[in-house]
């Protein structure tokens, strides 16, 4: 089963002098906020084949599940 990322980044660079620029960056990942599913885990009960929850990496190592904005700031030199 895979899993459906659509992730978008807008990036500023402004030059303060020759050799340093000011950076900034705006990240929205899984931007249009796909749930990806979980399949059932139980085949005997009554509820066979019905999608009951959503994948979600309760860590934050990997995919937490829902929409990100990330907002960065940097300083080059």
């Amino acid at each position: 089963m895979g899993q459906k990322h659509f992730d978008v980044s807008l990036i500023k660079i402004t030059h303060i002098r020759e050799s340093v620029t000011l950076e900034f960056r705006a990240q929205a990942l899984n931007v249009l906020n796909i749930a990806n599913f979980l399949p059932g885990s139980s085949n005997t009960s009554s509820s066979f084949g019905t999608v009951s929850s959503a994948y979600r990496d309760i860590s934050g190592t990997f995919d937490p599940g829902g929409r990100i904005l990330e907002f960065v700031g940097r300083l080059n030199f």
